[in-house]
């Protein structure tokens, strides 16, 4: 009885490890429909501190896999998507205030772009910027006290540079209170105290 039960597993083991090893040479490539989905239809635009937020319409196409939102910032192009279930796609990362066009393109699940929907968004000054412009910085005992205000509850990090006559560097605290070289400062604190 322990022969048959033996030899009927190791013929589903052999069975099982030869049709695993199938050709998957394809297994990456896009699936699906090439043919290009409608656009999407744009419902408005939110514009916040160093970002925007833009809401859509998915389109009833059946091609329709997300939404791509492709724009430009002081770096260079950056990218972001929007799942099938998702009604909105957050822009980030703009350096300055101003004006700049994002491209919305609706995706098919063979990877086929539709054309290009373009939104004009408005970003207001990023939080780093307002953070820097009220910071405060004074001598402590054996340091410095750094004070300043976060408006817009964004997660910001500052990084401490020592100047020791050749170069800037980082500074990194030896003590057991503060575990990292930088702070950051977490969007529930809304003053920021660091000595």
């Amino acid at each position: 009885m322990k022969k048959i039960i033996y030899s009927s597993l190791l013929v589903l083991a052999i069975t099982l490890l030869t049709s695993a090893c199938a050709n998957d040479s394809d297994m990456n490539s896009p699936h699906g429909s090439t043919t290009p989905p409608e656009q999407v239809v744009l419902n408005g635009v939110k514009n916040l501190p160093g970002k925007s937020i833009i809401y859509f319409t998915q389109p009833s196409d059946k091609n329709f896999l997300y939404m791509k939102a492709v724009y430009m910032t002081e770096i260079g192009e950056r990218s972001t998507n929007a799942s099938y279930f998702a009604d909105s796609v957050v822009v980030e990362g703009f350096e300055k205030a101003g004006e700049y066009n994002v491209k919305l393109y609706s995706v098919s699940p063979g990877e086929a772009y539709s054309e290009p929907l373009e939104v004009k968004i408005n970003p207001e000054e990023p939080p780093y910027i307002t953070a820097y412009k009220e910071m405060e910085i004074k001598p402590d005992f054996a340091g410095i006290r750094i004070k300043t205000s976060n408006t817009s509850n964004e997660t910001l990090t500052f990084y401490v540079l020592l100047e020791n006559g050749r170069k800037p560097e980082l500074y990194i605290p030896k003590s057991k209170r503060l575990m990292s070289p930088y702070v950051v400062w977490k969007p529930f604190l809304q003053n920021l105290v660091w000595w």
